[in-house]
């Protein structure tokens, strides 16, 4: 058979899927063999959405770190945001395009949803969608839970095409397509207001969010311009007052070590203390007005290129 031809059969393509994700661990890639597998699922899964005409969806939370960076912190949600429709439009949108077979013996189907937009934040509205995964003639796989977000506002930041830096090198197993995310500075300027917010009177307990802020101020190239237009957007949209850096409470300091000890680049930054700093030291010349241009250089923990 040649080697361009697809896959014949549901097994052939399991078979594959762990043959190329083991190549690809040795080589360095991802932080298991297990993770490569189940985010080779979500990638035949968000190629489906992301060919859709005219997508209305974009990529958010762990699943975009993830697709930047396949060391980021493991998540098992799909997170996507969509402009303000409703939320039954937006899952019939999603389960129109998941449906679409690309010729790679894997099927994903509705199972249900519920809402989470919750009273801690009733300008959100939220659900959790469960679709079932089957590999014809091999069986079914978890399902994938996606965390489906409808935003009242515009992006501050243009979306981003991305090719998923987690994406397996398999040309038999069907067409595949960049994902649209949203960028890194509207995604910094979600956690950090996230983390400065109160829902129903209390302090945020995310954890993930400093872990999350840490992992992008010492990976990710930031444009000073944006990442300032981005928060200030974010704090508007969320009436917070106005801020130059942030105090993390200790609700989500005291889960951070824990979060933090599964994510290989910050197995020297399990202190939060230490974690916050280097957020700040990213946030603050930016926000305060103390540089108008710049990119944060992520190697060196440094502005450059500055504008003041």
């Amino acid at each position: 058979m040649s080697n361009d031809q697809p896959y014949p059969n549901g097994r052939a393509v399991l078979s594959a899927i762990k043959e190329k994700a083991v190549a690809a661990h040795r080589s360095g890639l991802g932080t298991s063999v297990q993770s490569l597998i189940e985010l080779a699922i979500f990638d035949r899964f968000l190629c489906r959405v992301f060919s859709a005409p005219d997508c209305p969806f974009a990529l958010k939370g762990g699943t975009n770190m993830l697709a930047r960076l396949p060391g980021a912190r493991r998540t098992t949600d799909v997170d996507l945001e969509t402009p303000e429709m409703t939320i039954d439009e937006a899952i019939t949108q999603l389960r129109a395009a998941v449906s679409v077979d690309l010729g790679d013996h894997l099927e994903f189907r509705y199972l249900r949803h519920r809402d989470t937009g919750g009273r801690n934040q009733p300008e959100l509205q939220a659900a959790a969608v469960a679709f079932s995964v089957t590999v014809r003639g091999a069986g079914t796989q978890n399902p994938i839970n996606v965390d489906l977000a409808i935003h009242k506002r515009t992006p501050a930041a243009p979306l981003e095409k991305i090719t998923p830096a987690f994406r397996l090198d398999m040309s038999r197993l069907g067409p595949v397509v960049d994902y649209q995310a949203i960028a890194v500075e509207d995604q910094i300027a979600d956690k950090v207001c996230a983390t400065l917010s109160m829902f129903g009177g209390q302090s945020s307990t995310r954890s993930k969010d400093l872990v999350d802020l840490a992992i992008l101020a010492r990976t990710m190239p930031i444009s000073a311009k944006q990442l300032r237009v981005s928060v200030h957007t974010e704090a508007l949209h969320r009436h917070l007052p106005t801020f130059t850096s942030i105090v993390v409470p200790r609700s989500m300091t005291d889960g951070y070590s824990k979060v933090a000890r599964t994510v290989p680049l910050l197995i020297d930054l399990l202190n939060p203390d230490d974690a916050i700093s280097v957020v700040n030291a990213m946030l603050q010349p930016a926000l305060s007005g103390d540089l108008r241009e710049g990119q944060w250089d992520p190697t060196h923990q440094q502005w450059v290129g500055v504008t003041e």
